[in-house]
């Protein structure tokens, strides 16, 4: 294997890519990206194997690169900051609903938990499943019921 980074043999393949190239040519796949890096890098398939989650991790967190529409690459640089920048602000606001609708499956949930009854399915009768929890020495107190 040429002993050569794997992120600037990407950088390398997107530069010469990009000469003379319009945006859509440009652009390169992950998949076709991360092939042409360790043709050029001369890794066997164990060594692709191995790498190639590293090789997406360092690809995503360099900030020459930009991760454009399904999955293709190309350099930040080629790109204006309106077309490439994430407003943090959707993604939170993304984020804080989806905490808001586990918290009401959670909620619900627990109701249902809290309302079921236990018992052994010998006959016993059956208790009310805060009394089997209050007999483990836990207070129903303790845990919001």
């Amino acid at each position: 294997m040429i002993n050569e980074s794997m992120l600037e043999t990407a950088f390398a393949v997107i530069t010469e890519r990009t000469a003379g190239s319009n945006e859509s040519e440009r652009a390169l796949s992950f998949k076709d990206l991360y092939d042409e890096v360790a043709t050029r890098l001369e890794m066997n398939e164990d060594e692709r194997k191995a790498r190639i989650g590293h090789f997406y991790t360092d690809l995503s967190i360099d900030g020459r690169f930009v991760e454009l529409t399904d999955n293709t690459w190309d350099l930040r640089s080629n790109h204006t900051y309106d077309k490439v920048h994430i407003d943090v602000n959707d993604v939170y606001s993304d984020v804080e609903e989806e905490v808001e609708e586990e918290d009401e499956e959670e909620k619900a949930f627990i109701g249902e938990v809290g309302t079921e009854t236990g018992g052994t399915g010998d006959g016993e009768e059956e208790k009310p499943a805060t009394e089997d929890i209050e007999s483990l020495g836990i207070k129903k107190e303790d845990i919001g019921l």
